[in-house]
């Protein structure tokens, strides 16, 4: 009967010890679970944030190139209007002018 009580009690402490286990397990688990749903929500956010970015890039880029080609027509009129100054000027001796 001695050994018995001692299976009993041998029983309820290794019940125990597993209980407290599993216990601390589910914890670990779900503290896991949380961040990395926390992760996933910090890339997700990451990805949207960067595709924002990427929009907004690529319309300062098309306004860039819209004005670049202004610019260039604006220069290209001015010197088909002007090619005949232009012109003259390229062949005569530039004149310095002595400032006072």
């Amino acid at each position: 009967m001695k050994y018995s009580f001692l299976n009993d009690e041998f029983i309820i402490i290794a019940g125990s010890l597993i209980a407290i286990l599993f216990i601390l397990l589910s914890v670990i688990m779900v503290y896991i679970k949380k961040r990395s749903r926390e992760t996933l929500k910090e890339r997700y956010d990451y990805e949207i944030k960067m595709a924002e970015l990427e929009c907004i890039k690529k319309n300062l880029d098309l306004q860039l190139y819209d004005v670049n080609q202004k610019l260039e027509e604006i220069e290209n009129r001015w010197k088909d209007i002007n090619h005949v100054l232009l012109s003259q000027n390229s062949s005569e001796i530039p004149v310095e002018i002595p400032r006072e």
